[in-house]
């Protein structure tokens, strides 16, 4: 039904492009309410992807090395180039403040990292995709539903619960756990037939859009949900929605070969966006611009730039660092 690139398929490329745009623009940011809507749902559609691609063959050693490396070495990497960022900006005044965000890195990253927050979500999705892994060869998928509500509760009463928040995220992998998984069943029943019609991905729209609305602010990396309830349904319903929409675009074979390689090569966009908007914000804020000019300028420059790296990040051997 849909073109492939090699094994790749170019609808669920350009949907990861859409996320990698919303959460540039959310990190610009445009307006509140913007950033309260694609804060909604944005982060758990990267979870869902992963588990629409989740394949079962069996957990090896050699497997969990190579997606720790590919995760991993850029998380260090552009921590380490945020964290020099954030020195020669902030120079702190002691060495207690100098090696503050480094804690950040090695435990808590999901508050108080050195410019490039968004590296929270490497460790968050290596964690749920590991576990989820290790679950289902273990089990054979029998227990999983319980296995993921359990841990899907625990993320969200983190802060509740314990006197601290888990290491690298994985309170908040716990809660993209659930949707990772939604993401496993969501390939099962395509299989099969097409899930919604047109009337239904409307109905759905509204509805992701109403309850995203009316909820409380949602942030994934900081563990803040408001309304639990109306934030896994809000997620759910935007994330179907965009998901049919975008394979609906795709049947009348219509397509944005830009925004597919964006969504391709996404992990350079989540290493390198803020440090990229950061520097530009530094530059730009020493011109008299008012608001609207202001974002509209950094947001064409940041797209430009960060287009930039990733060409020169895949045509050279820094390409290795990503495991591409």
């Amino acid at each position: 039904m849909y073109k492939n690139i090699g094994e790749r398929i170019e609808y669920i490329d350009f949907l990861r492009g859409i996320g990698i745009l919303l959460m540039v623009f959310s990190h610009i940011p445009f307006t509140d309410i913007f950033v309260h809507f694609v804060h909604a749902f944005h982060m758990p559609l990267f979870f869902f992807i992963s588990g629409y691609l989740f394949n079962e063959k069996c957990f090896t050693w050699n497997a969990f090395k190579a997606k720790s490396r590919k995760f991993l070495i850029p998380y260090f990497i552009f921590s380490a180039c945020g964290y020099c960022l954030w020195f020669i900006e902030l120079k702190p005044d002691s060495f207690i403040d100098a090696i503050t965000p480094l804690t950040s890195v090695f435990w808590n990253n999901t508050d108080g990292m050195p410019i490039a927050g968004a590296l929270w979500f490497l460790t968050a999705l290596l964690f749920c995709d590991t576990f989820y892994r290790v679950l289902y060869e273990k089990t054979g998928g029998k227990v999983i539903h319980i296995a993921v509500i359990l841990l899907m509760c625990i993320g969200v009463f983190e802060t509740k619960i314990l006197p601290f928040r888990l290491p690298w995220a994985i309170g908040s992998g716990c809660v993209g756990l659930g949707f990772y998984h939604l993401g496993v069943m969501m390939k099962k029943v395509i299989k099969k037939k097409s899930v919604f019609h047109l009337g239904q991905i409307v109905v759905l729209g509204i509805m992701g859009v109403l309850l995203a609305m009316y909820n409380g602010p949602v942030n994934m990396r900081t563990g803040v949900y408001s309304n639990y309830l109306f934030f896994i349904l809000s997620s759910v319903s935007l994330i179907l929605c965009l998901w049919e929409t975008i394979k609906i675009i795709y049947e009348k074979n219509f397509r944005c070969a830009c925004i597919e390689r964006i969504g391709r090569y996404s992990i350079i966009w989540v290493c390198v966006n803020e440090m990229v908007i950061n520097i530009l914000k530094s530059i730009v804020y020493k011109i008299e611009l008012n608001e609207v000019v202001f974002t509209i300028l950094i947001t064409i420059m940041t797209m430009g730039i960060c287009w930039g790296i990733q060409e020169i990040i895949l045509k050279t051997p820094l390409r290795r660092i990503f495991g591409i």
